[in-house]
């Protein structure tokens, strides 16, 4: 029987740690040192420089002061001298030999009564001991040398020893208290300002993150460790860092970038001379070949590890190294090899009790031995491996198991067992699914609650501007005498006006617009002159309804679903219900407009569905400059129809949406050039006239109304206009944030939505190709994590400028996310697809030219209607060709490396 699937893989954890080597000083005051003893503390002194540069050189000079002090009876320079070697060897993962002296050195320091020596001797033999597999005799020499640096107050080695502890806990499975530990280590690094300690310290808490799959955390974590890495010269601790970044986008599926990074680990491991982290660093590497499934070169890598753990009696290491290449030799059909490595595996973890390795190892076996037909050798070590892997809560190897077992007793006949397995691995996945299901939203939630923040924080701005508003026109209405009632009126709508305009928050003028336009038409009809100019104030209160319509409506960047349209609707009733009621003629005139200006001549329309002469006169006419201003006037999210288009478009709903003689007048206005828009003072100014006529009582005075306000001063009416003035570009200011990218200045996501809808429609209905391009700049993470996000910042802004010149010209060029842009263009069909692709090659070549050298992009690009007559479609396919552009780059990438390390 065939294997079906490889065991699961083991990740090397990449703890960091800081070695510090105390200096030399006299153990008691008392304490007379030999007259040779400077030219022992001397090459004590010059060992401890050297240890994190070339070790080998510091463990020759370590020695020979060894040697030196123990001719001359310096007892202190030889225990120091011990400790130097213990960790120099340590450092050079001589990992026995290191603990030897390192025992010595701790005896001595206790004999001296140097605590503090004595406490950095057993911080480095918890070490020791961890990395040998020794956990018990690990933990007593870390709390041991915890209490020393509590009691002498040395806040460093406290960090240091907390640091190792978390590795310890870690290494047990208690996540919980190895994060508790960290945090107090990462408090004492950033208090005494060591960012070598605290990027330390974040890698770990980093990794830990990662053991709990908790990736976005971890990446938050060890990214903070790498830019405060870029502050120091540590390529030990860098390399460490970079392991666990590529684990973490093994982890999500990105396996290419996880290579690069832990490829980009080795060289400094290498370059560091670090056996134990080179080891570390092929491990992974091998890891992350064989997640690609090149399996040959994960071989290659683990029989290099291999020799190298065998070489420096790195026993876990080796275990690590035979599971991989028996998982290897599983992969590529040559089982017998397999077993030998397994075997060996399982020997390792035995020897070291590391009762997960045993079930890596039976694990391995198991799969092997069914790939040789062997299924009663199989049966026993998976049967071996069961109780283990439950025990050790590895539900996923558990669900592994299970399965092969159900196999395995399906082949011999055994249908009773095989159901037994299957009813565990039912429940078991159903546990799976479950954590993995919370898991997801935990980080779904903390991704909801960050944005529901950001848009609770914009709607709050929003609200307390209108409640100010608000509050200032109620003030006003309750100051003012009853002989101002007529312009209070005219205010009030106008603060209407503006407040539908803020909660709609791309309108800009559109509402002063549609009642300049509605007062021409109206004119133009031979409407009576006190209609025309009331119809000029009360038409701008045509959509004062959405007030009452949720912001997730107003201001949602897509389609909206029939749900929505339906609740969007409803402005029309909440606006003919706000202004219901009134005796002014102005206010009755805004409530016929409000409600019914969205009613249809034809009929069909909402919200009643009334048709021809059923609908008030002056709804007919805002509902005709309510659509012409809004396909003519640019918005922040779409450009402008034509004039041409725009007029089209209406002469098309003549006598269907629109009255025919309210079309005619349009036409006939635009043919006499007669559409200019009036001042609004002067159009205020006449409707207050009207509404003082309209409000006196027979036989009385009208109230006058003199230029100034009631002291001379300002006219109340221009006040108001140059807060709506105001108020308008703070609108527009928004607006424009909205709908642009702030980093690269282009246009962002919710506009590209928003303008390709609208540049669709007008290709279908003039017949023209449109093209949408969509680009992503390849390997923009890694310039991130390895050069800064400001050198990332700086490439996206390069490229952006780069696209709006050589594409600009041709379309609209948007940032859509991260790493993605889009480029939408008109009139490209097919036939000239390659013209826009050389200028994207042009925008490209201007990026590499400004020090990005080795920057390329992938791009797609699809045309409406030949290729996608959908929008979706259109997006999918475009999507498509890049991702497919980026896939094979990645492979031609993944090709080059292997050939530059055949050579």
């Amino acid at each position: 029987m065939a294997a079906t699937g490889p065991v699961l893989a083991r990740r090397l954890e990449a703890f960091c740690f800081t070695l510090r080597s105390l200096p030399m000083q006299p153990p008691f005051d008392s304490f007379t040192p030999p007259p040779d003893s400077p030219t022992v503390d001397a090459l004590l002194h010059a060992a401890s420089a050297l240890l994190p540069i070339t070790p080998k050189r510091a463990l020759d000079m370590a020695q020979e002061a060894l040697a030196l002090a123990g001719e001359l009876g310096y007892r202190a320079g030889e225990a120091q001298a011990h400790l130097l070697c213990g960790q120099t060897l340590h450092r050079m993962a001589e990992l026995q030999e290191a603990e030897r002296h390192l025992v010595t050195a701790t005896g001595l320091f206790t004999q001296l009564g140097d605590a503090a020596r004595r406490a950095q001797a057993l911080l480095s033999s918890g070490m020791v001991r961890r990395e040998l597999g020794e956990p018990a005799l690990a933990g007593q020499a870390l709390t041991q040398a915890l209490d020393l640096s509590e009691q002498i107050g040395d806040r460093v080695l406290k960090a240091s020893v907390l640091n190792q502890q978390a590795a310890l806990s870690q290494t047990s499975g208690n996540a919980d208290l190895a994060l508790e530990q960290l945090s107090g280590a990462l408090a004492i690094r950033r208090e005494l300002g060591d960012n070598l300690g605290a990027a330390q310290c974040l890698n770990n808490i980093g990794q830990v993150h990662l053991s709990r799959h908790e990736l976005p955390s971890a990446l938050q974590r060890l990214t903070e460790a790498y830019d405060l890495l870029k502050t120091v010269d540590d390529p030990s601790t860098s390399a460490h860092c970079l392991i666990n970044i590529g684990y973490v986008y093994e982890e999500m599926g990105d396996h290419q970038l996880s290579y690069d990074y832990h490829a980009r680990a080795l060289e400094l491991a290498r370059a560091h001379g670090n056996h134990t982290l080179e080891l570390y660093c092929l491990n992974n590497l091998a890891e992350a070949v064989s997640s690609m499934e090149r399996h040959q070169e994960a071989s290659e890598l683990f029989t290099q590890a291999l020799g190298i753990a065998e070489r420096i009696g790195m026993r876990y290491l080796s275990g690590c190294a035979h599971h991989g290449l028996g998982r290897a030799a599983t992969a590529l059909n040559r089982p017998g090899d397999a077993v030998e490595h397994h075997q060996q595996a399982l020997s390792i973890a035995a020897e070291l009790g590391e009762a997960q390795g045993e079930v890596d190892a039976l694990l391995g076996l198991g799969e092997a031995y069914l790939a040789l037909d062997r299924q009663q050798e199989a049966r026993t070590v998976l049967e071996r491996a069961l109780p283990l892997a439950i025990g050790g809560e590895s539900h996923k190897q558990v669900a592994r198991i299970r399965v092969l077992l159900a196999r395995i007793a399906q082949a011999t006949g055994d249908l009773s067992g095989a159901l037994d397995h299957l009813w565990a691995l039912r429940e078991l996945e159903q546990h799976l699914f479950n954590d993995e299901r919370e898991r997801h939203t935990r980080q779904l939630t903390v991704q909801f609650d960050v944005e529901r923040a950001h848009h609770e924080a914009a709607v709050s701005s929003m609200q307390t501007e209108l409640a100010q508003q608000a509050y200032r026109a109620a003030e006003l209405k309750v100051s003012e005498q009853t002989r101002r009632l007529a312009q209070t009126q005219v205010e009030v709508a106008t603060r209407l006006a503006n407040a539908a305009e803020y909660r709609d928050d791309v309108t800009g003028e559109h509402t002063l617009r549609v009642g300049h336009v509605s007062a021409l038409l109206a004119q133009h009809l031979n409407f009576p002159a006190e209609e025309v100019a009331l119809l000029r104030v009360a038409a701008r209160l045509h959509d004062v309804g959405k007030i009452g319509i949720s912001d997730l409506i107003l201001q949602k960047p897509a389609a909206l679903t029939k749900a929505e349209f339906e609740t969007m609707k409803r402005h029309t009733l909440i606006g003919g219900q706000m202004l219901s009621g009134g005796a002014s003629p102005l206010l009755q005139m805004a409530e016929q407009i409000a409600l019914s200006h969205h009613e249809k001549w034809s009929g069909g329309g909402y919200p009643h569905g009334l048709s021809g002469e059923a609908i008030a006169p002056v709804a007919r006419i805002v509902a005709v400059a309510d659509v012409y201003d809004a396909l003519l006037h640019p918005r922040p999210y779409k450009p402008a129809w034509e004039l041409g288009a725009a007029l089209e478009e209406i002469k098309q709903q003549r006598g269907q949406q629109f009255q025919p003689e309210i079309v005619d007048a349009l036409l006939a206005l635009h043919a006499s050039g007669q559409l200019p828009l009036r001042t609004l003072l002067h159009d205020e100014g006449e409707v207050q006239d009207i509404l003082v006529k309209k409000s006196s009582l027979p036989g009385e005075a009208a109230p006058s109304f003199l230029p100034g306000g009631p002291d001379g001063g300002t006219p109340p009416l221009a006040e108001l206009e140059d807060k709506y003035q105001q108020a308008r570009q703070s609108t527009h200011a928004r607006s424009v944030t909205a709908f642009t990218d702030a980093l690269t200045g282009l246009a962002n996501r919710r506009a590209f939505e928003e303008e390709l809808e609208t540049g669709l429609l007008q290709a279908a209905r003039h017949q023209h190709p449109l093209s949408v391009v969509s680009l992503d700049i390849d390997g923009l993470q890694a310039v991130n994590d390895l050069e800064g996000h400001e050198r990332g910042d700086t490439l996206l802004r390069q490229l952006a400028l780069a696209l709006r010149t050589h594409l600009g010209p041709a379309g609209r060029v948007y940032r859509t996310g991260g790493d993605e842009f889009a480029v939408v263009v008109g009139h490209v069909g097919p036939a000239q697809q390659a013209g826009v692709l050389r200028g994207l090659e042009r925008a490209i070549q201007a990026v590499q030219q400004q020090g990005f050298a080795s920057t390329s992009v992938s791009a797609g690009i699809a045309s409406f209607p030949e290729e996608a007559v959908l929008e979706g479609d259109l997006l999918r396919l475009a999507d498509q060709r890049m991702y497919a552009q980026k896939a094979a780059r990645g492979q031609h990438r993944a090709a080059s490396a292997a050939h530059r390390r055949i050579n």
